[in-house]
């Protein structure tokens, strides 16, 4: 039975679009969307290494941080089929830069939001779970990140590797 629940991902990232849509200006329900946020996107990264074949010693190494478990899916590949049914291979972690949120005029790649490092931002988690203020993006705009991600996730299923 696998460790990593790519469906238990889904259902944060559900959770947090909930919070967010019915108290999107109150506070704790910004942490919690921010939370849980992160929280689906490290779990459904970790799902992916492991379904692509990453021993879960090599994945507990990463711990908690989101850019080193994305940096980790670079070493991954998935099938991709062109129109005419050609197949190809691309780069997982690639790929799921790419993938973007639809917010009709923009289009924004998650792996912006995956990748963010800077020093002003609350680290995911202890800085989200415990403190005074939390530093983030707009939860609005987070609490999309995994959910696009869960749904990249589930196309490629069947078909990551390392």
């Amino acid at each position: 039975m696998p460790q990593y629940d790519i469906d238990f991902a889904a259902k944060l990232a559900q959770v947090a679009r909930e919070v967010d849509e019915s108290d999107p200006w109150a506070y704790d329900a910004r942490r919690v969307t921010i939370y849980l946020s992160r929280l689906s996107a490290e779990i459904a990264m970790k799902a992916l290494l492991e379904r692509a074949g990453a021993s879960l010693k090599r994945i507990r190494k990463h711990h908690h941080n989101l850019q080193t478990l994305l940096k980790a899916l670079d070493s991954c590949a998935v099938e991709l089929k062109d129109a005419s049914g050609n197949v190809s291979f691309a780069s997982a972690g690639a790929q799921i830069r790419a993938a973007t949120i639809d917010f009709g005029v923009v289009h924004m790649p998650i792996g912006e939001l995956i990748e963010a490092a800077d020093e002003r931002i609350s680290k995911y988690p202890n800085e989200i779970r415990y403190g005074e203020e939390v530093v983030d993006f707009n939860p609005g705009i987070l609490c999309e990140m995994p959910v696009v991600l869960c749904q990249w996730a589930k196309r490629h299923w069947n078909t990551i590797k390392i």
